[in-house]
């Protein structure tokens, strides 16, 4: 499927250095994230749903952390034209990893069993002492990973995501008996792999070299001090609407819930990552090329419809038999992931055949409407969950959660739409993307039908399952058409 979209790509978009150098970059998280995918099946024989559910709780409070870690200085690093300014944003953003990891470190001591029973995962307790460990080394990852964008060093960032993956795996797995502390720890030793490899060229680089930053480290806090006063804010509002569901789950229902959500969401993003960055590698890079040309909505049309190419068989796939794929692989204790996971399909959908081309809106300078965009995703997701908690049904929470996601991924396909093309193809749009819309709404109802104690006649599901096929074969149709009459009016 890579090959196939990579080769659709190559048509519609011309290669260059920065294609290549985001290739190298997305070969090393590919594998990364095949390793991962690869362990789940023996990890989910090895633990329960519960401890992968303290295992959500953490990532999450850790990622959360991670925004702050460097209070964004690292991501200035590439940016100085003085060689020493740069060394000097090194050494502030190891420093605030030191010091915001200390502060933690007492917020830990005081409340971690407040923490706990307000997450409603008592175990936490036991471990929290581990999310300052994990933000040191996680605010050292991210500087260095930064000064060897500067140095344009993505083989050895790509290859730390291996060597994170794998070093993960291998803890996690061997060190089962110890419980559910082994998930955590695999994690932890992960990251310091990662800045282990990453400090070993940079120490290798500068043997020779001092670092005098008396002068240059006050001008690098004088030049971007914005980082920490506006980026930070926006990191922790993009990482708080990712994380969300992770952290409201056991808090309003209970860990297990998080444990078959967070495997759910981590065999579904695979497929985005995977074709989200083959993609990326050849359409990033290309945008203001495109701007330049004046043809940028013939580019997003194409894209999208490679990605709605590729995206129709992996989300017909869950959601006609998420729970019995599940089930096989990862063991009858997370058939239930394989269920949210089949709810979740739609959006999966939405976000494979969106998300890649979300950045356009940057491109086109509506910042601002992304970050409309985003606060709107998070404000949905979290009324979605405690909806579910306020009538008690973890299933509305998660239909809830699909369908608004799905949405906002459809209404943001609309609104890139409309910005980079002309009237005529924004309608030819808007009737492709109706029976697409229509189509996984009634695969949605199907899917709930099956699972329903109340719809228990066969034939009623048969038919939500009959509409839905047909419904995807008149958008497929549609797709074809309206691409056809874009490509052959004069206008275009």
């Amino acid at each position: 499927m890579l090959n196939f979209v990579k080769n659709k790509m190559i048509n519609i978009f011309p290669k260059n250095r920065f294609a290549r150098s985001v290739s190298v970059l997305a070969g090393g998280t590919v594998a990364g994230q095949i390793i991962a995918v690869a362990a789940s099946p023996i990890l989910t024989r090895l633990y329960s749903p519960e401890h992968f559910g303290l295992l959500a709780v953490y990532s999450s409070l850790l990622t959360l952390l991670g925004v702050i870690v460097t209070l964004r200085y690292h991501l200035a690093i590439p940016l100085p034209q003085e060689e020493q300014e740069a060394k000097s944003l090194v050494i502030i953003s190891l420093i605030f990893s030191f010091v915001t990891a200390l502060l933690v470190s007492l917020g830990v001591w005081f409340f971690s069993e407040k923490l706990a029973l307000l997450l409603n995962t008592p175990s936490l307790a036991s471990y929290a002492f581990l999310l300052p460990v994990g933000m040191i080394l996680l605010g050292i990852y991210q500087t260095l990973s930064y000064w060897s964008i500067r140095k344009k060093k993505y083989k050895d960032i790509s290859k730390t995501k291996f060597t994170q993956a794998g070093s993960m795996a291998l803890i996690q797995i061997s060190g089962s008996s110890f419980g559910p502390i082994a998930l955590i720890l695999g994690q932890i030793v992960g990251q310091a792999a990662g800045a282990a490899k990453l400090a070993k060229g940079l120490i290798q680089h500068h043997s020779n070299h001092k670092m005098s930053i008396r002068l240059t480290f006050f001008i690098a806090l004088k030049n971007h001090w914005r980082f920490p006063l506006f980026s930070t804010w926006g990191g922790l509002f993009n990482a708080a609407s990712s994380n969300a569901p992770l952290i409201l789950f056991p808090a309003l229902f209970s860990p297990a819930i998080a444990g078959y959500y967070f495997l759910a969401q981590r065999i579904m993003l695979t497929p985005i990552r995977l074709v989200g960055l083959s993609v990326a590698q050849v359409f990033y890079g290309s945008l203001e090329e495109r701007i330049r040309e004046n043809n940028l909505s013939d580019v997003v049309i194409k894209t999208h419809k490679v990605l709605v190419m590729v995206s129709l068989a992996p989300a017909l796939l869950l959601l006609a038999g998420g729970q019995e794929i599940f089930t096989i692989f990862f063991g009858k204790d997370f058939a239930q992931a394989g269920y949210f996971a089949q709810l979740l399909a739609p959006w999966m959908y939405f976000e494979l055949t969106t998300a890649p081309i979300k950045k356009t809106l940057t491109a086109v300078n509506h910042q601002f409407i992304e970050s409309l965009w985003e606060i709107s995703v998070f404000s949905f997701r979290v009324a979605s969950i405690i909806i579910g908690a306020f009538l008690e049904s973890v299933e509305i929470a998660i239909v809830l959660l699909s369908l608004f996601s799905s949405i906002h991924y459809a209404v943001l396909l609309y609104i890139v739409n409309y910005l980079t093309s002309s009237r005529l193809q924004v309608i030819y749009w808007q009737k492709t993307t109706f029976f697409f819309k229509l189509s996984f709404g009634t695969s949605l109802l199907a899917v709930l039908a099956c699972h329903s104690t109340v719809v228990k006649n066969g034939d009623v599901i048969i038919g939500f399952f009959g509409i839905t096929i047909a419904l995807f074969l008149i958008s497929l149709r549609e797709l074809k058409v309206n691409m056809e009459k874009i490509r052959t009016n004069d206008e275009y």
